[in-house]
């Protein structure tokens, strides 16, 4: 899909989208969105919200089936199939089709500048009632490094006033590496876009943690989507965005300028503290001639940030794990543990294989910087049930044997669990942003023990004839008469 309209569009003709024709308030259409989410319920197409002209839709993304539409696959694929579909494409890199510029673009029909930047035009809400102010959530953070290349992220945008914003920008993160360079270059400034209503796959790209920092989410979102996308220059800095997209806006990200932003009722459902981060000036706003304010929900376990952000992290973590985790047969990131606990299948062949399964995935990326908690079961266990897994966790654990806890370190700083958050100027660091947490780990081996672990052998799983429980079930409504 070329824009996130065909997105919309192909929602309304399968009647996915609800659509709210009286004016509401910020926290009447933030309760609304929860209310969807919590009943797992469609889109949302608000037409006027906090006075604004501009409409506002939200929950796109928040369900499998409109992930699956999104990306070209049947509605009723599963969860594992689009996550293997997601996969595949990451790693057949060679396939990966490019981007092409063009002169301009729908995103350019209204230009403004100077004392026309006004953010307050769009309805931009304050999510929650402690949050620190409105926020942008569901965007392309989009900036451009001389050596690596173009970066789309999607990182929380705190507005402050209308023409000033905070931009987290992470030393871990793409967009935190490039305001580094341009430090070091003796620049004052990043350029930057903030990109507002872009195609459903340059969507799912921006949170896609790409093998390098030098690869292009472009090229990715261009195969994605199956044809190049189309990208315009900006106004008045050097970024290139999305021609097909709703709102732009231009400015520059200065690394000297702290500010003190948030708090913010994040992804993993806890209000996190203020934060340390650069402050973003806005140059221009650029946009279509009839915008759609393209937002999302942030705080609910089945809301729209945790549901989009699934395909990309966890078609990440399967690829890194089926090379790195010696028997390796499937993984899983609970949406109920919000990214923090990460369930792996193995194939047990050898004593102790499960415990370097956990070492692994750890020590693998996304392990390292984020998970908490990692559960090893076997094959006979299905991952993505959690009755399945409970029941290994509670039957296949001797907790002093079987439990291994690692000691803190620097982890990912939006973690709740951890026990403390470091601003990277206390500890000397030249960008002075918050930079980490710090938390300890957990591994649990949950498989079947052998005798050859110098143990007692876990006893055999109850199961009825295999050969009679398959043939029962091809044949079920042949039993009962109607």
């Amino acid at each position: 899909m070329a824009s996130i309209r065909d997105f919309i569009q192909l929602l309304e003709q399968k009647k996915m989208i609800l659509k709210v024709d009286r004016p509401v308030s910020g926290q009447e259409a933030a309760a609304i969105i929860w209310e969807l989410n919590e009943r797992k319920g469609p889109a949302v197409w608000f037409k006027t919200v906090d006075g604004s002209k501009v409409p506002m839709i939200a929950n796109l993304f928040g369900e499998y089936s409109r992930m699956a539409l999104a990306l070209g696959l049947p509605e009723d694929s599963t969860a594992r199939t689009i996550r293997d579909y997601y996969a595949k494409v990451m790693r057949e890199r060679s396939k990966w089709i490019k981007p092409v510029m063009v002169d301009t673009g729908p995103c350019k029909e209204v230009i403004l500048r100077g004392d026309q930047v006004d953010l307050t035009q769009f309805p931009i809400i304050k999510w929650a009632p402690h949050d620190g102010g409105p926020y942008i959530t569901l965007n392309g953070t989009i900036s451009k490094d001389p050596e690596f290349g173009r970066n789309i992220g999607m990182y929380r945008v705190h507005v402050i006033n209308k023409n000033t914003t905070g931009i987290m920008a992470l030393s871990m993160q793409d967009i935190g590496v490039h305001l580094a360079r341009a430090r070091q270059r003796g620049e004052a400034y990043l350029e930057v876009a903030i990109v507002i209503g872009m195609s459903p796959s340059q969507y799912c790209a921006s949170t896609t943690k790409m093998g390098a920092v030098s690869e292009d989410e472009y090229d990715l979102s261009s195969t994605l989507s199956g044809q190049p996308d189309k990208l315009v220059r900006c106004e008045t800095i050097d970024v290139d965005v999305p021609a097909e997209a709703e709102i732009v806006i231009e400015g520059h990200l200065c690394h000297g300028e702290l500010l003190q932003e948030g708090p913010y009722g994040e992804w993993m459902g806890y209000y996190e503290e203020s934060m340390i981060t650069p402050t973003f000036h806005v140059t221009c706003i650029t946009h279509r001639k009839d915008p759609l304010y393209v937002t999302g929900s942030m705080g609910h376990q089945y809301g729209e940030g945790e549901v989009f952000r699934y395909i990309p992290i966890q078609s990440n973590l399967y690829n890194v794990l089926r090379n790195a985790v010696i028997g390796f047969r499937d993984c899983y990131l609970p949406l109920e543990g919000r990214g923090y606990k990460a369930v792996v299948q193995i194939q047990k062949r050898y004593p102790g294989w499960a415990k370097q399964a956990i070492y692994a995935t750890l020590s693998a990326g996304y392990g390292c910087s984020s998970v908490n908690w990692v559960t090893v079961v076997d094959e006979d266990i299905d991952i993505f049930n959690s009755g399945e897994v409970y029941f290994a966790e509670a039957t296949r654990v001797d907790p002093e044997l079987d439990v291994v806890v690692f000691p803190g370190q620097g982890v990912y700083p939006l973690s709740p669990a951890a026990r403390m958050r470091y601003e990277a100027k206390d500890l000397g660091h030249a960008q002075g942003f918050t930079e980490f947490a710090w938390c300890s780990k957990i591994g649990i081996d949950a498989t079947q023990k052998k005798a050859d672990e110098l143990r007692r052998a876990t006893p055999e799983r109850v199961m009825p004839d295999l050969d009679a429980l398959d043939k029962v079930r091809k044949d079920w409504k042949l039993y009962f008469k109607e």
